[in-house]
């Protein structure tokens, strides 16, 4: 049973081991450190949006190579958009199949999805 005591200086939650792992503990208390953390920051926006973008690069760097979606080279400023679509595509199409087994995939329509938005990136000059 998880119980909860609140005292002048502190709240202190207690949880037995049993019932919650090492990971389902750190998902709940992670959110509260951050608040901790920021309730007396003198952040910017910006830099908060900066600091964000910052962890989104670097989670994605490390975590690349684990989604089956072949790198991109980073020296190429215009690679071949149709070679580019069709590694991308079969990186989803391996991912979808191994998270979710009974998925229906539509080759033609993820590959359709995919060349669009590689297409508005270009655009954009993603």
């Amino acid at each position: 049973m998880i119980t909860v005591e609140s005292t002048d200086d502190a709240i202190h939650v207690t949880i037995p081991r049993g019932e919650m792992d090492h990971e389902q503990v750190e998902a709940i208390i992670r959110p509260l450190r951050f608040q901790s953390l920021m309730s007396g920051t003198k952040l910017t926006r910006d830099e908060a949006y900066r600091m964000a973008e910052d962890s989104k690069e670097d989670w994605w760097r490390r975590n690349e190579g684990k989604l089956g979606i072949p790198k991109l080279p980073e020296t190429d400023p215009s690679p071949n958009l149709a070679s580019v679509a069709d590694d991308v595509v079969e990186g989803l199409e391996n991912y979808l199949k191994s998270s979710y087994p009974d998925a229906l995939i539509d080759r033609a329509d993820l590959r359709s999805r995919v060349q669009r938005t590689l297409e508005k990136l270009r655009l954009i000059g993603g």
